[in-house]
């Protein structure tokens, strides 16, 4: 996975720090977008990083060419948001079986178990864990 040369990462709340990690173990990196990832403040640091890979799509770039519907974020402070809300909007909503996948880091989606896996769906999850931490 060293040889990885493209990331999309589109609306995920990876942190300045899983960034970092993330440019420093994948020095192959060709293409990168992180758009809505709003956890990220591209300081200089990060910005002399990304100064290999090209194209980088940061968290504020245009979503016009993206292939699927955008929705702005929901901010607690922002005067759309509601203590009324109860759903995204969207036709998806997770089933009380899909958030357990998503919440319960011993499990994998659609409900398959890390020991179910073999050795190398492992060793990507256990890698992947690391780099949302």
């Amino acid at each position: 996975m060293h040889e990885l040369r493209s990331l999309q990462l589109f609306g995920n709340c990876l942190t300045n720090k899983g960034l970092a990690a993330i440019l420093d173990n994948y020095r192959h990196l060709e293409s990168l977008d992180i758009r809505y990832c709003f956890n990220i403040d591209m300081d200089g640091a990060l910005r002399s990083k990304c100064a290999r890979i090209s194209p980088v799509r940061l968290p504020n770039d245009s979503t016009d060419d993206y292939d699927f519907e955008v929705q702005e974020p929901i901010w607690a402070d922002s005067g759309s948001f509601s203590a009324d809300y109860t759903g995204s909007g969207s036709d998806y909503e997770l089933d009380s079986e899909d958030y357990d996948d998503y919440c319960d880091p011993s499990r994998y989606l659609d409900g398959v178990y890390e020991d179910e896996l073999n050795e190398e769906d492992r060793m990507l999850l256990r890698g992947m864990r690391m780099l949302m931490k």
